[in-house]
């Protein structure tokens, strides 16, 4: 494994070579996606758990947070330490990051005597999403999803 202080262009960091990461790094890697225009999501502290958020410094991330779990019981732990990735499972997921459950596809303005159907807003197209802190059930769930709803017989358009 190599360290990094800070995202680069090694030639040696390459798909199938782990590297470990400082949170310099983290944070330099999560800045870099914005500048280049992503929409950067990962799990965040919100509401007394770890639910898939915005993300845009390090800060943003569960940083000294875990969770404990038993049936029917979801709770946060103060960790008392700086590890950034210390959660197994929130009441979330990155699903509907990339599949949301209500989307507009069109509106209508009716005026005098007239309806104006208007298309969606296209401020609100989607921008690339970079997923921080993804687990890799979450990456394979979203594989499952492509499979059907991409590659299926009938595509769903967005």
């Amino acid at each position: 494994m190599a360290t990094r202080d800070a995202v680069s262009a090694d030639p040696e960091v390459r798909e199938g070579v782990s590297v470990v990461m400082t949170v310099n790094g983290l944070e330099s890697l999560i800045m870099r996606l914005h500048d280049q225009g992503f929409d950067v999501q990962g799990p965040t502290v919100r509401n007394g758990a770890i639910i898939v958020g915005p993300v845009r410094h390090v800060a943003d991330l569960p940083v000294g947070w875990r969770d404990e779990h038993s049936p029917g019981r979801y709770e946060l732990v103060d960790a008392h330490d700086q590890s950034v990735f210390q959660w197994s499972v929130g009441p979330s997921s990155f699903k509907a990051t990339f599949f949301p459950p209500s989307q507009d596809v069109w509106r209508a303005s009716r005026g005098a005597g007239s309806v104006e159907i208007i298309g969606p807003n296209p401020l609100d197209q989607d921008r690339g999403v970079a997923m921080v802190g993804a687990r890799p059930c979450d990456a394979a769930a979203l594989g499952v999803l492509d499979g059907v709803l991409r590659d299926g017989a009938i595509a769903d358009p967005s």
